[in-house]
């Protein structure tokens, strides 16, 4: 290689690796807005229930930091509590006991989440019948810092790449003064 053709090689190499780069850091700008959002996930066994029976029961988690509930939903239920009505309450630290319908977009402090479900069983089910209930709070926590490499640095850093291995090009294509 002579040493003419030396800039042309390594400016058409920066311009490439420069896209690369750039598009790495394109591809993980939106993922990285998304911040971790710890769920707790709490088992309620509702045991022994007759017809038309209404039971209560509470479970308990503790939140490792500050954050905003922002879903509930139910991942399991069996035995009598598949056709109950269910009525959830949650509360915690800042958050006085509501419905999670109307406690969704509320922000917990740090510490002790209790939430409380009273089922209503049809009249219709077999005496003595027995559920258990599984859900989960998901919540979104603003605090934390991103993992992973930062986008807008690598957009920044293969904007940089694009820019020399441009110029390079451009500076190796002009005719020399002889």
């Amino acid at each position: 290689m002579t040493r003419a053709r030396l800039p042309a090689r390594l400016g058409a190499a920066l311009l490439v690796l420069g896209a690369l780069v750039a598009c790495v850091g394109g591809a993980l700008l939106p993922a990285s807005t998304a911040r971790s959002a710890p769920a707790l996930q709490f088992v309620l066994d509702f045991g022994r229930l007759d017809p038309g029976a209404t039971a209560t029961r509470t479970g308990e988690a503790a939140l490792a930091r500050d954050a905003t509930l922002v879903a509930f939903s139910w991942v399991e239920r069996d035995g009598v509590l598949v056709d109950a009505v269910l009525d959830v309450d949650v509360c915690g630290a800042g958050v006085a006991c509501a419905p999670v319908s109307s406690a969704v977009g509320s922000a917990f402090g740090a510490g002790r989440v209790s939430v409380t479900v009273t089922a209503r069983l049809a009249d219709d089910v077999d005496p003595g019948g027995e559920g258990t209930a599984i859900g989960v709070l998901t919540f979104q926590a603003d605090d934390l810092a991103p993992t992973g490499p930062d986008p807008l640095g690598c957009l920044l850093l293969g904007g940089i790449l694009l820019t020399v291995g441009a110029g390079l090009a451009l500076v190796s294509g002009r005719p020399r003064p002889s």
